[in-house]
């Protein structure tokens, strides 16, 4: 997998409510690799709003160019995600926050 994800400019997540926050985003994420997650996915917070963006079935196609057109800022964003937001330690802590209510 990390030959194919490395040689990725995207990643897409295509699950729905029945699978929890799959760790695959995380992983697409923390390559620096943009990510685009279908709405109907169960996606904590913190990832919608440090680098994953959301698609709907209609809007895919719409997206995919978006991202394209928009490569080094949303490549930007990520790598400074992945000092602050999705570090090992700050993924756990969030994770804490969230679960321990």
């Amino acid at each position: 997998m990390s030959t194919t994800l490395n040689g990725s400019k995207i990643g897409i997540v295509t699950s729905n409510q029945v699978d929890g926050c799959p760790r695959v985003s995380t992983e697409i994420l923390m390559t620096g690799t943009p990510l685009l997650v279908r709405d109907e996915t169960r996606l904590l917070c913190y990832y919608k709003k440090n680098g994953a963006i959301e698609f709907s079935d209609q809007n895919i196609s719409k997206k995919i160019k978006m991202v394209f057109s928009n490569y080094n800022d949303y490549y930007v964003k990520l790598q400074a995600s992945i000092e602050s937001t999705f570090s090992l330690e700050s993924i756990c802590r969030m994770n804490w926050k969230l679960w321990s209510k």
